[in-house]
């Protein structure tokens, strides 16, 4: 079986939760002490107690006073599980009909196990409910019990499956389908009470339950065939050679366990070798060497030159993958692992191999981890963002796919976002870094609080306004606190309005045209042109004279002579490019369904850019658009104030630079320009978007 979702209440910090979808390869990803590992710890507290050997001190959230421990798994069984459950239930040669209409039904396609403790003893946990999805998609109890227990012994009632068989399924009628089946099942009364031995594992099936028996067992081997590694593991130097079938949660009996694979298996253990050293290349033989006593076994590798090297004196990451390879190579592929932190000491191409290893035979993976490398593999099937707060731990699905599909868009990556506890995104690397430098002027501590700035304009997106659908679904895909940022410059009036619509208040826009604007602060214009002119003598000298008021006044003339750029690239912006590109893909996908004629093909295509170029600029009214955006400009340029907000920035800082034969460099120049302004100086508005940014997280 493999498990479609887990819902737990009242563990630890872990009040109520739930993870669901889970797949294959299941990421878990959070801060420190978010609540990860409880997780996995109350899978095998669940275990223990069925094992009859858990400790129960000290699991149960002491949040909200007294509460009842509960643990919910949903499965999806195999085929052949699925397979073997029906014929147990219908084992009789009288039956008139094959069952591969049974065996192709919704029938026994998913169970959920229900978990619960009396109020306060969560060493009471045990099975209350236990439920098969319908044909119709409605549940029916296998076993039903409704109040909350009072002890580990407390009875229960169930629907006896097997009874209902025995006596409605051994002649089916031919006329049957599955949905009659299950009709019958719940209108049917089939209860009786289950024997002791039917919820303990390992025990002898019960003669009069043996369909039942059978599926709870299959929960039973998945508990006990899954492997559970602990997030500090360590093994000792030398341990005593015995027979040992499994690895302990902390690794501690590595060398035993393979000692006893090198004993019994030697295909297995020269698989383990095998991946060590494609892992670790020149890393030499691995070996298990007996000890002087030979009643003591270690583990050590024999070097290409010859040295043997214990294990104990190599790196730790060795060790790590040792363990896992361990499991991995050595159990069949429906045997789950549940891993913490498996980067633990190394390097990012033993990260990759190790995620490789870990989908090779399709499994289910369950991981806790830091690292950007398992983050963004594109193997990951699920993640699931673990947080907390007010110390409840909270968890959400993170829809991987849509997610690494937008960033892709805007050049960024999984980890980016989800090892952050808030983002503010950006127009570009230059806008980063001139935020940063203003948060650190302002003392605001973002880094210490992981907030992070994420440029929006790598990868693809490289030097393009991101589109509004784009910034859309960003928002929409990003689970965590966070904030966009865009500059206003070349966006239509409609689009932004429509941008603050979709987005609300996780969507600023500069009241000026770009981010230069907000660094039009003539003394740090000023001392950037004598940094730049500290090699040029001349330049040098004439620049000593220059005053910061002469500086205001040549950027006021130069916004002032912007008017004619202003309004060309209004106008611009809102006639756009050509919609839908030269060939579009309607036209595209007309002619791809003829033959094409390579001879004639370039005047189809020519044709056809002229004929969507003419019919584009005769919907075009250029006219109104240009009498539109004088009108509008020469209103807003009457008052000088706006020169500075409407004029772009960065022609602004060119002209000044200019005086003196420089250029601005934006990659450059705009972090330099940041760090001469005092923190006194820093406008307004960057100091309110700063500051909501900082509230991200409070």
């Amino acid at each position: 079986m493999k498990l479609r979702s887990i819902e737990i209440k009242n563990f630890r910090s872990l009040e109520q939760v739930k993870l669901a979808p889970l797949k294959n390869f299941n990421v878990l990803i959070g801060k420190n002490n978010s609540g990860k590992s409880s997780v996995f710890s109350a899978l095998t507290f669940l275990h223990d107690v069925l094992q009859g050997k858990a400790d129960p001190t000290d699991v149960l959230t002491k949040l909200t006073g007294n509460k009842s421990l509960e643990i919910e798994l949903c499965f999806l069984p195999t085929s052949t599980e699925r397979e073997d459950l029906i014929n147990r239930l219908i084992n009789s040669p009288s039956r008139n009909q094959s069952l591969s209409w049974l065996y192709d039904s919704q029938f026994y396609r998913e169970f959920t196990f229900t978990f619960r403790s009396a109020i306060g003893r969560a060493g009471t946990l045990q099975l209350t409910n236990l439920v098969a999805t319908a044909q119709d998609g409605l549940p029916f109890k296998l076993i039903g019990f409704d109040s909350i227990p009072t002890s580990s012994n407390d009875g229960k009632s169930c629907f006896n499956i097997d009874h209902f068989a025995a006596a409605n399924m051994q002649s089916l009628p031919k006329h049957w389908n599955a949905a009659t089946l299950y009709d019958q099942f719940r209108n049917t009364a089939h209860i009786f009470n289950i024997p002791p031995n039917l919820l303990q594992p390992d025990s002898t099936p019960s003669i009069h339950f043996p369909g039942l028996q059978a599926v709870v067992n299959l929960l039973f081997d998945f508990l006990n065939h899954a492997s559970f590694f602990q997030p500090f593991r360590h093994s000792e130097a030398a341990a005593s050679v015995i027979a040992t079938p499994k690895l302990n949660r902390d690794g501690s009996n590595l060398a035993q366990r393979l000692h006893s694979i090198n004993s019994n298996n030697r295909s297995e253990i020269d698989a383990i070798a095998k991946a060590i050293s494609t892992a670790l290349p020149d890393i030499g033989q691995l070996q298990t060497p007996l000890l002087d006593n030979s009643s003591s076994t270690s583990i050590q590798f024999i070097s290409p030159n010859g040295y043997h090297v214990a294990l104990k004196n190599m790196g730790g990451g060795i060790e790590q993958l040792l363990m896992v390879f361990a499991v991995l190579y050595t159990t069949p592929n429906d045997h789950a692992i549940f891993l913490e932190e498996p980067e633990t000491h190394l390097h990012p191409g033993a990260q990759r191999f190790l995620i490789e290893q870990l989908q090779r035979d399709g499994r289910q993976v369950f991981l806790t981890t830091h690292s950007p490398i398992f983050i963004n593999a594109s193997h990951a099937d699920s993640i699931h963002q673990v947080s907390i707060r007010d110390g409840r731990t909270r968890i959400e699905y993170v829809s991987d796919y849509n997610l690494a599909a937008v960033l892709s868009d805007i050049g960024a990556k999984n980890s980016d976002v989800l090892l952050s506890n808030a983002v503010v995104f950006v127009e570009g690397e230059g806008d980063k870094a001139v935020l940063e430098i203003f948060a650190r002027k302002l003392n605001l501590q973002l880094s210490e609080s992981n907030i992070i700035f994420l440029p929006m304009g790598g990868g693809n997106a490289s030097h393009l306004k991101i589109r509004s659908d784009v910034l859309t679904g960003l928002s929409s895909e990003t689970h965590i606190p966070h904030l966009i940022v865009i500059d206003r410059d070349e966006r239509p009036e409609k689009e932004v309005t429509k941008l603050r619509k979709n987005l609300g208040d996780k969507l600023h826009v500069l009241s000026c045209r770009e981010l230069e604007n907000y660094l039009l602060e003539p003394s740090a214009l000023l001392a950037r042109m004598r940094e730049k002119a500290k090699d040029i003598k001349a330049t040098k000298e004439a620049l000593e004279s220059v005053s910061s008021d002469q500086v205001a006044d040549w950027i006021n003339e130069a916004a002032s002579k912007l008017f004619e750029h202003v309004l060309l690239r209004k106008i611009s912006t809102e006639v756009g490019g050509l919609q839908g590109g030269f060939l579009t893909r309607k036209f595209i996908t007309e002619q791809s369904k003829k033959p094409l004629n390579s001879a004639s093909l370039f005047n189809q295509l020519d044709q056809e850019i002229q004929r969507h170029f003419t019919a584009s600029r005769m919907g075009l009214d250029l006219k109104t658009i240009i009498q539109r955006n004088h009108k509008t400009l020469s209103n807003q340029w009457k008052k000088p104030i706006n020169h500075l907000k409407l004029a772009p920035g960065e022609e602004i800082i060119n002209a000044v630079f200019g005086r003196y034969g420089f250029t601005y460099n934006k990659a450059v120049d705009a972090t330099k320009i940041a760090e001469h302004i005092h923190v006194d100086h820093v406008p307004d508005e960057i100091k309110q978007l700063l500051g909501k940014a900082k509230q991200l997280v409070a």
